[in-house]
């Protein structure tokens, strides 16, 4: 967000040492990466950012509380930033679409097997299916599907944008686990990335 790290009032060098600083608040776990946010920590991390700009550095002028910093930036740079990013705005331009529901359900047999063969690694004994990025990304390169303009750095992406949101992220470990529902979003964002081949070969056709 330009408007935010503006490199007066906030560097890189700030976003670094916040960086850090919540990361290193909370307890490690599989569920909480070493090197990265998840999402308590990306709340925090925006206070501790106010803290920064508008109180130490003095960015916004008149705001002297926290309560003051954290609204103005709330208002001034964060929501205006990410309301470009409406996971919705997608769905109901590319996927709730009556033709991607249409190839869906026709299928949906096939799809349901390659969701089976390709999930269960690390579900418990007895417990339901579930597929992990690892298996996506698995399948995808198995079945070809990575291109030179596709790469597998896109996958996870992928995988995340179309899992549903969860409360619990400390405790519970869904939001790494797809269910079914989750795997045909995924695919359809795949599918409108990558390049589809013709399934006439032009170049034996005669002019």
């Amino acid at each position: 967000m330009p408007s935010m790290v503006d490199g007066t009032t906030l560097k890189l060098a700030d976003l670094d040492l916040e960086f850090i600083a919540t990361n290193a608040s909370g307890m490690q776990s599989k569920l909480n990466p070493e090197r990265a946010l998840i999402r308590h920590n990306w709340l925090e991390i925006f206070v501790r950012l106010c803290q920064t700009k508008y109180i130490k550095n003095g960015a916004g002028g008149t705001a002297k509380t926290w309560t003051e910093c954290l609204t103005m930036m709330l208002n001034d740079v964060v929501i205006p930033y990410f309301k470009q990013f409406d996971s919705h705005a997608w769905r109901r331009k590319v996927c709730w679409q009556e033709n991607v529901d249409y190839v869906l359900k026709k299928s949906l047999p096939v799809l349901k097997d390659i969701f089976k063969r390709n999930s269960g690694r690390y579900a418990a004994p007895g417990a339901p299916k579930f597929m992990s990025l690892s298996e996506f990304i698995d399948m995808l390169e198995l079945g070809s599907v990575l291109q030179r303009d596709f790469n597998i750095k896109l996958l996870p992406q992928m995988f995340n944008l179309a899992m549903m949101t969860q409360v619990e992220e400390i405790e519970s470990d869904r939001h790494l686990n797809m269910t079914f529902t989750e795997f045909l979003e995924a695919l359809v964002r795949v599918a409108e990335k990558i390049e589809m081949p013709h399934l006439i070969d032009v170049s034996l056709l005669a002019f």
